[in-house]
Formats: structure tokens, sequence, C-alpha cells
């Protein structure tokens, strides 16, 4: 990042160390990310905007293999060395390294930047549109968003897989989409009818989005908020604990005695 800028990342040499070497390497591990069945390469990496508030960029990346691979890349610097020693908190989502003059830093995912996270919902809280590159950053929130207490902790959901979803607070979920797709996401237009419209109340309420609306093109949303509901973990756990259930239960049935289970056993389904 010369000069300190961190646009000047996206430029010049520095954009083609990103686009040959940094990203393919960064990419093969993410588990958001489609191509990784062969060699990685990068279409193209374009800056269109950033979020007020602490340095970033966000950038569109497009990998071989058309619109499908088309993601959001947002990014940020940690400045000082130790952000680059093993066991630095944020290592695993570092690009590469930066300097400016004798500094050194560490250039991220901001997803995983609990700075980028609150500027990101900040924006949303405040709506309306801010300047980016080929058109707008559009902002949008309801009331409630902007009423509830946003000030506590920041954590990841580690079972996400297309997407990088964050708890903030006990009292919202940030979503946000890797894959970006032009036109309605269809997460966001169905949970805000059933919030705004609808009045439905079996189902995580839509609390916001943000998005980039090209001066030509359909819009592509990068993010969502939603409320936070505490649920007893995901289908997978479930499944698994319902498992567990039913071979306990098998294993207190009485057995033949060769040690054969029961000719007839059913399988409960509660």
């Amino acid at each position: 990042a010369p000069g300190g800028r961190l646009d000047r990342a996206l430029e010049g040499r520095e954009l083609q160390h990103l686009e040959r070497y940094a990203l393919p390497e960064f990419l093969a591990r993410q588990r958001w990310f489609a191509g990784k069945g062969g060699a990685i390469r990068i279409r193209g990496v374009t800056p269109f905007g950033s979020i007020p508030g602490q340095p970033n960029q966000l950038a569109l990346l497009e990998a071989e293999g058309g619109d499908d691979q088309r993601y959001f890349m947002p990014l940020s610097v940690l400045w000082g060395e130790d952000n680059l020693r093993f066991g630095a908190p944020k290592l695993s989502y570092t690009l590469a390294k930066v300097r400016y003059g004798p500094t050194l830093g560490a250039l991220i995912d901001a997803s995983y930047d609990e700075r980028f996270v609150r500027d990101l919902v900040d924006a949303m809280r405040r709506g309306g549109e801010a300047p980016a590159q080929g058109g707008a950053l559009r902002f949008h929130a309801t009331d409630a968003l902007r009423s509830i207490d946003l000030s506590g902790e920041i954590r990841g959901v580690g079972a996400e897989q297309s997407n990088v979803s964050l708890i903030i607070g006990d009292a919202a979920m940030l979503k946000i989409y890797r894959r970006l797709r032009r036109g309605d996401q269809p997460e966001i237009e169905v949970a805000r009818f059933l919030t705004e419209v609808a009045g439905f109340q079996n189902t995580p309420a839509f609390y916001g989005s943000a998005e980039y609306v090209p001066a030509e093109g359909e819009p592509m949303a990068f993010a969502a908020a939603f409320a936070f509901v505490r649920n007893q973990g995901d289908a997978w756990g479930v499944i698994l604990e319902a498992l567990d259930r039913n071979l306990d239960e098998f294993a207190l049935l009485p057995h033949e005695e060769n040690g054969a289970p029961p000719s007839t056993f059913a399988y409960p389904l509660d």
C-alpha cells in the first residue's frame, strides 16, 4: 500500500501480485469459493467503493467461469508486524503483506475485521447512498435496526458455507454475501416481504441491506441484516442428536441369546 493508501494496493504491480499469487492461494483455502477443483485463475479485481469509516476497499473479484464466478471481496489493513506473525488472530484471513515506509501490515479479508463490520452496520443504519466507482452504494435499514443496541461483541457463525455470517451483540445477524448476483437477492426480498408486508412473526425479521448500484445494470446486494434468534443448533446437529438417542434406545432393548438384535425394531421419529 504505497503512501499508506489502501486503494493503491489495487493498482499496477500490487494488483498484478494479488491477482496472480495472493488471491489464488487465499481462495483455495476458503469454503465459500466454488472453483477449487483445479488451478485458480483470476480474471480481474475491480474496486468499486468503500464504506465510510476505517480505511477499506470493496472489490468485485471475477474468477474464470463466467458470471457465476463473481465474488465480493472487502479489504482492510491491520498495521503492525505482529499481525503477520504465527498465531496472529487474523492470519488465516490475510491475503498479503503491505508496507508503508518502515511499517508493515496485513492486508486482510475485511469480512472478518470487526471495525469494518461495525462501519457497515452503521452505514445501513444511516441509510441513503454513498458514491462508488461507476455507480453508488445504497443502504437501507428498518426502524428496528436503528433502535437496537449493537455495541456488543461480534462473533462468527462457524457453520456458514457460502457466505459469512456474524452475530452482533446477540441482537442482530449480519450476512455478507460472497457470490454477487445481479438483480433481486431472493433471501432479502422474501425476508423483507414477510417482515414489512405480511407481518409474519415466525422467521427472523429483516433489518437492513447494502448493495452496489451500477450506473448501468441491475443492483448487486453484498450484505443484509436480520434479527438474531437463538436456536438449538442447525439441522445437521439435530439429526446427529436424534440418531444418538435411537442408538441408546436400541442398546437398551432385549437381545436374543446369541447377542443378535430383536427381529423387529421400530425407530421412533421423535
